[in-house]
């Protein structure tokens, strides 16, 4: 519905904001009631002060780490990192995406033993044949983590060269 210049001009005016003056008396459940009237509003006041639902959302790490926050923390880690590379004047990076999952091949052998040992002593597991299976899997893309580790020199050392040119 579209109005018309008419219209506006009959429109109410908005109130005006509060005043900021401070007040000379607080407003009735502004403050906790005195303990002389009620004397377990202290021990209350404390209980609800120092539970967690009670924290910032910013200070509270156990609702940081809900799952619904995961878009969240992955902005403010993708943020984190701009705003440093911004204050330390780097303006060329190179990112490289991979599995969070692929470990250093030592590490993924060790996980692998673990789990034969955890099978040998627990057969009867119905879990553990699975996670073996997906261990035994890890393992064998573990390589990649070596090649990225290559991958991260080769780019340095060419950063490195291209900057040293640059500056002769």
């Amino acid at each position: 519905m579209t109005t018309s210049n008419k219209d506006d001009a009959r429109a109410p005016t908005p109130p005006s904001l509060a005043s900021t003056r401070p007040r000379k008396k607080a407003l009735p459940l502004q403050s906790p009631k005195p303990a002389s009237e009620d004397p377990a509003v202290p021990a209350r006041l404390e209980q609800i002060t120092r539970h967690p639902s009670y924290r910032p959302a910013d200070q509270d790490p156990d609702f940081l780490a809900w799952d619904q926050l995961r878009s969240v923390r992955l902005g403010i880690d993708y943020q984190k990192a701009e705003l440093f590379l911004e204050q330390h004047r780097i303006r060329h990076t190179i990112v490289v995406f991979g599995s969070t999952r692929i470990k250093e091949p030592k590490a993924a052998q060790s996980d692998v033993a673990a789990l034969e040992q955890a099978i040998a002593a627990h057969p009867d597991d119905p879990t553990l044949g699975p996670r073996l299976t997906i261990a035994r899997r890890l393992r064998e893309h573990s390589h990649y983590y070596d090649e990225a580790r290559r991958f991260g020199a080769l780019v340095s050392r060419a950063a490195a060269k291209s900057a040293t040119e640059r500056l002769v």
